[in-house]
């Protein structure tokens, strides 16, 4: 058996099985992950069929929303806007481009790197065919030398990633001394994952990977990070929004539930 991808554990237990896919849990720190993986072929079908459609298109109302809760997630970077050269910064797995929009507010130099065909197509049109690359992060972080960038953002992104050890190492090294990684992910620790279980609407086949906020600290550690600041945030959401998205989780056994944050 596949040793847990956090602490090295190697007697990982069943959990359930979801939608066909096995999922199993470390004893040990509490990682759950899906394992096997679905194939490369199954997650493509996913990020490149209109994956961000269940947002609601680009409608301000949606971007609105989207906004706000960016902002709170950025809003200890200081506002960079008389500095000269603007500190860059890199949003993995940047969707449509709404959080670099709101870090460019900020005075930031913004670059994204996406793996859903519409939403880079929708990062070149506002940026720029320099400021985006659309594919996986393995594949693409190549792109620029090591030491690049000043802030790192994964949101939403990491709890997809195949390898995360090896993702945080290769982010790292990305990362510019004194650099800051921002990372946003369903919380697996939290009172609705308890509740829910099995239910929870963040097991979806694209969600590689349910982290806590115990082991995410150890993965974090172990691959050079210090960690200043973990806090429980909340995201802005409408009704509209709201069924959207609980429509397309439906399809894999979400559907008639609260969102687990």
């Amino acid at each position: 058996m596949k040793e847990c991808q956090v602490c090295a554990n190697i007697e990982i237990k069943p959990l359930f099985i979801k939608d066909g896919f096995p999922y199993q849990r470390c004893p040990k720190c509490g990682l759950i992950r899906i394992e096997p993986q679905p194939a490369n072929e199954q997650l493509d079908a996913i990020y490149n069929g209109k994956y961000y459609d269940n947002w609601g298109g680009e409608e301000s109302v949606f971007i609105n929303m989207k906004k706000k809760t960016f902002f709170k997630i950025l809003e200890f970077l200081p506002n960079v806007k008389n500095e000269n050269p603007k500190p860059a910064l890199l949003d993995i797995g940047a969707a449509t481009g709404i959080l670099m929009e709101v870090a460019c507010e900020k005075g930031y130099d913004v670059y994204g790197i996406e793996a859903a065909k519409d939403g880079a197509k929708i990062i070149c049109e506002k940026f720029g065919q320099d400021k985006i690359v659309n594919g996986y992060f393995d594949e693409s972080f190549g792109k620029w030398q090591e030491g690049s960038f000043d802030i790192i953002v994964m949101c939403d992104f990491f709890e997809h990633v195949k390898n995360p050890k090896e993702v945080l190492k290769k982010t790292y090294a990305l990362l510019r001394q004194n650099g800051k990684l921002i990372l946003h992910l369903p919380d697996a620790g939290s009172m609705a994952r308890a509740i829910l279980k099995k239910r929870w609407t963040n097991f979806i086949p694209e969600h590689l990977f349910s982290f806590s906020q115990s082991n995410i600290k150890i993965i974090l550690k172990n691959t050079g990070f210090s960690i200043n600041m973990i806090k429980t945030e909340k995201k802005y959401l409408n009704v509209q929004y709201a069924q959207n998205v609980l429509h397309y989780y439906a399809k894999f056994g979400g559907g008639g539930v609260v969102f687990g944050i």
